[in-house]
């Protein structure tokens, strides 16, 4: 009997402590998918909160005590490298970096960004532009592009926001666009991706010229250039879905590529529509989940 007893005592302990094991495991099951969603949002809810990675408050203390000397070092760069200066728009504060948003102030109005790294130890900034190679380039003559062909783009983006009228689709909220926006010329709707390696004359041009440029001025430039040679340029409609929850939807995307497919589009480029779940990550402000396809026009005149 008192080898049953301690058996018994035994077998009890050890269910204990597997509860208690299986409790924690369970709890830390739990944080792991709390900590996940917290990365997840509906794009509804975005902001453009968490993008690029998480809020570092130092970091931020120490570019607000600093601002002017990160406005120096934006303004420093653009005079020197395209005699234009620019204003701040945003920034996002991360561990030991800043990713700083900006826009020229000579039209056409470019966005762009770089970055500058943060010394915590003695709450300086290190005073130097840093950029991917040819972020801001290419910032510029997809930006140049769209200023040159604005009418046109000005319909394509309405036939965009008929398609959300009749479809359940939408695009970022505008504060979340403002807030990522980091390169290339983009609107809620769409963005330009071309590489300022196809089109060397028309960076070579804005980089010379210290007054406003002409929509006609640079409009003849690429029409000169796409006259003998195509220039490799991608357009990416982008849209997410529209009920919470909702993943993306191949066959509704079809049903998009079909009906952009009949509008009446005369730019040369790729064409692309990607849609995306409701649900966002928040470091990229993609979908969980995205689908794309290339739209092929049916009634192209190009240019």
């Amino acid at each position: 009997m008192g080898k049953k007893r301690i058996i018994l005592v035994l077998m009890s302990i050890l269910i204990v402590i597997g509860g208690c094991t299986m409790n924690k495991k369970d709890e830390a099951t739990k944080e792991e998918k709390k900590n996940d969603n917290a990365e997840i949002v509906s794009v509804q809810d975005y902001t453009g909160e968490g993008f690029h990675g998480e809020y570092n408050q130092t970091t931020d203390r120490i570019v607000k005590r600093n601002y002017e000397e990160l406005e120096l070092i934006a303004n420093e760069y653009m005079q020197e490298n395209f005699k234009t200066d620019v204003e701040i728009t945003s920034y996002i504060p991360l561990e030991n970096i800043a990713v700083v948003l900006f826009k020229t102030k000579k039209e056409p109005v470019i966005h762009s960004s770089f970055y500058v790294m943060v010394d915590h130890k003695d709450r300086s900034l290190i005073h130097q532009f840093n950029a991917h190679e040819g972020e801001v380039e290419q910032s510029i003559v997809s930006g140049l592009y769209h200023y040159a062909y604005e009418e046109e783009f000005n319909k394509f983006n309405e036939k965009i926001e008929e398609l959300k009228d009749k479809y359940p689709v939408v695009s970022l909220t505008e504060e979340a666009h403002e807030k990522t926006y980091i390169s290339m010329y983009r609107e809620k709707n769409y963005y330009i991706s071309m590489s300022s390696l196809s089109v060397p004359s028309v960076l070579d041009f804005y980089k010379e010229t210290n007054e406003v440029i002409s929509k006609e001025e640079v409009r003849t430039m690429f029409e000169l250039i796409e006259s003998s040679e195509e220039i490799s340029k991608g357009i990416v409609i982008r849209l997410y879905m529209k009920e919470a929850g909702t993943h993306s939807d191949k066959k509704l995307l079809n049903n998009l590529i079909d009906d952009m497919s009949k509008f009446s589009f005369l730019l040369k480029g790729s064409y692309t529509i990607n849609l995306m779940s409701n649900d966002v990550l928040k470091k990229s402000g993609h979908g969980v989940e995205n689908e794309d396809l290339s739209i092929i026009f049916e009634n192209k005149e190009e240019k």
